[in-house]
């Protein structure tokens, strides 16, 4: 019996250790489990939004590449001179060339050059082609050449306006065209690359959308779009070309970037377009991480601010000083001086601004102002409201001018100039440039050296009043907005590759190439 009774008290004991055991397996277990299932749901999850990060990516590329696609040529408007018409064209082709008129077929000879008057029905319009598909056109005015080297085909549009005409070509043919008449081909090939990319990127921003409508030219060959046709990609310049062919900035939002570009920077690039384009925002071109501007603590963000006297100077002390840790610090343009003077050339800033008015006073800048206009009392004195136009005998004598809003960048977008009977107050940095720049006839740059000028190089400027008008202090050449050419050379000499100086330049970019 005892026998018995150990061995049930050992059985006992036995499954009590067996299911305390048993427990601390479960809750072992348990732990793990939840560790396992969360594990897996967020495997799941993230997966999950790879899946739909990928698909939409794909999507918003197939767009960009349907956008890209769908623009294959481009037709440029050629000027003459500052016009857009002309009275007379004489077009030669080296391979010779052909074209139809009234049913009639016609050819030339190679170099054959052959003029076309404006005297055609509105409507008209005439494909020169030539007779080899590499054949290259040359384009004169009478006797003076506009340009040759022109690839594609020749079109002569008589229009409403008169005689346009216009270059159709294959777009990279087109970028070979732009790149060396913007940027000079000694800058190196990744400022070179980033050049032909931004020019790509530009033209293809405006979506197809014609400049030129009666001639369906998209852009012309001013610097009112870009320049092209004056010099020719070769060496490095058209390696650039062919090495980023179908390669565009892509924006935040997965449209092609508007890659402004200009010469040189003051320091700093501009905000103007920030608000539109948030990737053209403000940007201080060094690699350092110390901002002047910021650190003189009057600048809060950096968009385009009023002015006050602690920003402005700031900004003369910076403007009248070189900054070494600048990127372009030494660069011609970098720094700049110029004397206004407001006796001698007070009727050329007062005709500049009687011939401006007509065709801007009712064209607003990028802040909704008007880009010229005038206070009441000048309306009374000056206006013709029958004509719109402005008696330039009106304005009486000068009195002054002041900064009325300047970018954070340091770019003037408004300023309030005071005659005897009123005030003019221009708000685009372009006309400011053009209207005083008829006080002035050269600008002594970086290094002392001088160039005539009759229009400043930027509006990124500060003056000091001096017996005859004023003193300025300027630094940078063109508008400031996007990529400095001067800086990408600079970026370029310091190791960075080209998609480095575009990610540089253009906040929160990318760089795509065509599928």
């Amino acid at each position: 019996m005892k026998t018995n009774s150990k061995n049930s008290k050992k059985s006992t004991n036995t499954k009590k250790k067996n299911s305390k055991r048993k427990n601390k397996r479960t809750k072992i277990k348990k732990p793990l489990r939840i560790v396992i299932v969360i594990a897996v749901v967020s495997i799941i999850v993230l997966l999950t939004a790879l899946i739909i990060y990928n698909v939409k990516k794909s999507a918003d590329n197939a767009k960009i590449q349907s956008n890209i696609n769908s623009i294959s040529d481009i037709n440029v408007l050629l000027k003459n001179g500052d016009n857009s018409t002309w009275d007379i064209v004489s077009v030669s082709c080296d391979s010779g060339m052909r074209w139809s008129e009234n049913g009639q077929e016609h050819s030339a000879n190679p170099g054959e050059l052959i003029t076309f008057s404006s005297n055609r029905p509105t409507g008209t319009v005439i494909e020169l082609a030539p007779t080899e598909v590499d054949g290259r056109f040359t384009v004169k005015n009478g006797s003076t050449k506009k340009g040759d080297n022109y690839p594609g085909l020749i079109h002569l549009h008589y229009t409403s306006n008169g005689l346009q005409v216009t270059n159709l070509v294959p777009l990279e043919e087109y970028i070979s065209g732009v790149i060396c008449s913007e940027m000079p081909s000694s800058y190196g090939l990744e400022a070179l690359k980033a050049q032909a990319v931004c020019a790509r990127s530009y033209v293809l921003s405006k979506g197809g959308a014609l400049g030129y409508e009666e001639a369906g030219a998209h852009v012309d060959d001013s610097t009112s779009y870009q320049v092209y046709g004056k010099t020719w990609a070769s060496g490095d310049a058209l390696d650039a070309v062919i090495e980023t062919a179908g390669e565009v900035v892509i924006a935040p939002d997965g449209t092609v970037a508007d890659t402004m570009f200009y010469s040189t920077s003051n320091g700093y690039s501009q905000t103007q377009k920030a608000d539109k384009f948030p990737y053209l925002a403000r940007k201080y071109i060094s690699l350092s991480n110390t901002d002047p501007l910021k650190e003189a603590k009057v600048l809060t963000d950096d968009k385009v601010i009023d002015t006050s006297k602690s920003i402005e100077d700031a900004f003369a002390i910076y403007i009248k000083n070189q900054d070494e840790n600048a990127l372009e610090n030494g660069m011609q343009y970098f720094r700049w001086e110029c004397d206004l003077d407001m006796n001698a050339g007070l009727d050329k800033v007062k005709e500049a601004i009687v011939s401006n008015y007509t065709s801007v006073n009712t064209t607003k800048n990028d802040e909704g102002n008007v880009k010229l206009e005038l206070d009441d009392n000048m309306r009374k004195h000056v206006l013709d409201a029958s004509h719109n136009t402005l008696n330039k005998n009106g304005f009486g004598a000068f009195k002054g001018m002041e900064v009325k809003k300047r970018s954070t960048g340091g770019v003037i977008t408004s300023l309030s100039v005071e005659f005897e009977n009123g005030c003019v107050i221009i708000n685009d940095e372009l006309l400011i440039r053009k209207i005083l720049g008829k006080a002035t006839d050269s600008v002594t740059l970086t290094g002392n050296s001088k160039k005539d000028t009759t229009s400043l190089p930027s509006a990124a400027f500060s003056f000091t009043p001096v017996e005859k008008g004023y003193h300025v202090y300027g630094g940078g050449f063109g508008h400031g907005c996007g990529m400095s050419q001067s800086g990408a050379k600079a970026l370029a000499a310091e190791g960075k590759n080209y998609k480095e100086i575009l990610k540089f330049f253009y906040k929160d970019c990318d760089v795509l190439r065509e599928e």
